[in-house]
């Protein structure tokens, strides 16, 4: 390909979002959050940041501590006479000092649910739980003894809700997940 344009940042970028968008004006938005957390809009353009704007309550993310052992989710709010948001922390998540941080994983925002129930054996039907704001956390022990194990929890990225929690006694790392819906 052909380099179009080069914009210099002047922040250490941390993540990178792409914002959903149908519209032509602003389908290749992103959202870039730096380091100290402050979300910037990428390309800085009047119909992105009105998108964005309008989407300021529906936009969440996760961002997983490995020195503190934390996971961390924020949503955004509208810095005045900006394309810069302020993310916001509306959830912690504080892992036990006799566990680490092993794995996160979560639903690319591109996969699609093909069905969303099971037909089982005897013709009954199982409901699938589809929440595309899910995230995988497994932890380990930091110090494997005789209680040595896999703690898997799934957790609401929105709210930071444990879902479904479980531990696997005598399961050891490493640990590679993906999450997908299936």
């Amino acid at each position: 390909g052909k380099i179009v344009s080069t914009t210099p940042l002047t922040y250490l970028v941390g993540q990178v979002f792409a914002l959903p968008s149908d519209h032509e004006a602003y389908r290749y938005s992103f959202m870039i959050v730096d380091e100290q957390r402050m979300a910037h809009l990428f390309p800085e353009t009047e119909e992105a940041f009105a998108a964005l704007h309008s989407l300021e309550q529906d936009i969440h993310f996760f961002a997983a501590d490995l020195a503190d052992n934390t996971l961390h989710g924020y949503g955004v709010q509208v810095l005045e006479n900006t394309y810069d948001f302020q993310s916001l922390e509306l959830w912690r998540h504080v892992v036990p000092e006799t566990e680490r941080i092993l794995s996160v994983a979560f639903r690319m925002p591109e996969d699609k649910v093909y069905t969303q129930i099971k037909v089982l054996g005897d013709r009954r039907i199982l409901y699938k739980y589809v929440n595309p704001n899910t995230l995988f956390l497994v932890t380990g022990d930091a110090h494997a003894g005789e209680n040595a194990g896999l703690t898997c929890s799934v957790i609401d990225s929105v709210s930071g809700t444990v879902l479904h929690h479980e531990h696997l006694k005598n399961a050891l790392g490493p640990v590679s997940t993906v999450m997908s819906e299936n």
